[in-house]
């Protein structure tokens, strides 16, 4: 296999095929839970293990110091660790700890009939909210991942958030029958 189909291959296998799950079964919350569960836990080993595990030093072209980029090249191994820290505390124990409460401790998902007062970030890409703010709870902040919904307008939702977390799995606007 040949360097570029084995990047291809890792990008279907890592990315592709959770993200069309997803949107294979909308509405559906174990393939959605299957697939954030997926790349939650990849993405911390695809950044740790290249930091911890390359022996290789960054060059600088131009410029012929080695000491000068292997410091350079521990910096940057041990940011790539502190990110895939920082990934697995933020994101990835939190949703193996939630998933453990809803199949596990048979505890429901918890669902939320609200509109959205405020998102205190950017997209940071197509379905990855930071900090969703609900109109009936404005003290708490919400993770939200692969939306069904793109843009929140005025109108309320029903959120379905993993039990334990502040992580809302799914986003279904309200039909103007199931709001009476």
């Amino acid at each position: 296999m040949t360097d570029n189909q084995l990047k291809w291959s890792w990008v279907i296998c890592l990315i592709a095929i959770p993200f069309l799950c997803v949107h294979l079964f909308p509405g559906a919350y174990l393939p959605r839970l299957l697939s954030i569960l997926w790349l939650d836990t990849a993405a911390p080993l695809a950044i740790g293990f290249p930091a911890v595990f390359t022996k290789q030093t960054i060059r600088i072209k131009g410029y012929s110091n080695q000491r000068v980029e292997k410091g350079i090249s521990m910096v940057a191994k041990g940011l790539g660790v502190l990110i895939a820290v920082a990934y697995l505390c933020y994101f990835t124990i939190p949703l193996w700890l939630g998933t453990y409460n809803v199949y596990i401790r048979h505890e429901p998902l918890t669902t939320v009939e609200d509109s959205v007062s405020n998102l205190s970030s950017a997209v940071l890409a197509p379905g990855i909210y930071f900090g969703v703010t609900l109109s009936a709870n404005p003290s708490t902040s919400y993770t939200y991942l692969f939306p069904t919904v793109y843009r929140f307008g005025n109108s309320r939702y029903k959120f379905t958030i993993l039990t334990g977390t502040d992580i809302i799995l799914d986003a279904q606007p309200l039909s103007a029958s199931s709001k009476s």
